[in-house]
């Protein structure tokens, strides 16, 4: 009663129902594809790029979301190189450029100091006197030799460089003779711009210092008061006889 259906049936009748069986089976063929489950149906995983970048290239990618991926080391190690050797290539020309207007500067001030490459410095050249004066000048001869001078003044002031005042002497008292050799004109300071003259003294203790010429009485008597700034028949300094500094 409960004998399968397949027993009475001829071997023809099972040799054809076996074929359709294994047609019709879901699972034939690709097995993978049809009868695995969902779940262990496993997409295949992409390999990364392992493709290498050109050397001192970097490739910029995208996060997803617009914005750019960091940059790898290796390309931030060598842009980093860069800059610190730009930074140190600008700060070594800045330094040069600096020492040089340094070294410009010390040389325009010492060469200005000094005069001249020999470091002696070179005095001011006296400027000529007034053509009216200068006539009153070359009106009087001049006397050869030293000219005896007579301080009418409480005393007289005496400098080494008159151009400067420096160089201070011991100043020529009251009614003292001296010896003059020559005049120099120098109208400096205020108290000698009357005329501007100067008396080159050659008696000791003031040998070869420089005194007003209008501290003295210049050829007027003594007692009455003095009409005259300078005594014109003092010859004017040579080149040789001139303050040094």
């Amino acid at each position: 009663m409960c004998r399968s259906l397949s027993s009475h049936r001829s071997p023809a009748d099972r040799s054809s129902l076996a074929k359709i069986g294994r047609d019709s089976n879901p699972c034939r063929g690709n097995l993978w594809e049809r009868c695995s489950t969902p779940s262990a149906r496993k997409r295949p995983v992409d390999k990364p790029n392992d493709k290498k970048q050109p050397k001192g290239q970097q490739r910029r990618q995208d996060n997803g979301d617009g914005s750019p991926q960091a940059e790898s080391p290796q390309g931030q190690s060598e842009q980093d190189r860069k800059e610190r050797h730009f930074k140190l290539g600008l700060r070594e020309v800045i330094a040069a450029v600096i020492s040089g207007v340094i070294v410009l500067v010390i040389a325009i001030v010492v060469f200005h100091d000094k005069g001249s490459p020999g470091g002696v410095s070179e005095p001011p050249r006296p400027p000529r006197p007034p053509a009216a004066q200068q006539a009153k000048d070359d009106a009087v001869p001049d006397t050869m030799g030293a000219v005896h001078e007579r301080v009418w003044a409480p005393e007289a002031q005496t400098f080494a460089e008159p151009f400067k005042l420096q160089g201070a002497g011991l100043p020529i008292p009251h009614n003292q003779d001296v010896l003059v050799s020559c005049k120099l004109y120098w109208p400096h300071p205020e108290s000698v711009e009357e005329e501007g003259y100067w008396y080159r003294i050659i008696t000791k203790p003031w040998k070869a210092l420089f005194s007003p010429a209008n501290s003295f009485w210049n050829g007027d008597k003594p007692g009455r008061k003095p009409t005259h700034s300078t005594d014109y028949r003092v010859r004017n300094c040579r080149e040789s006889e001139l303050p040094k500094g």
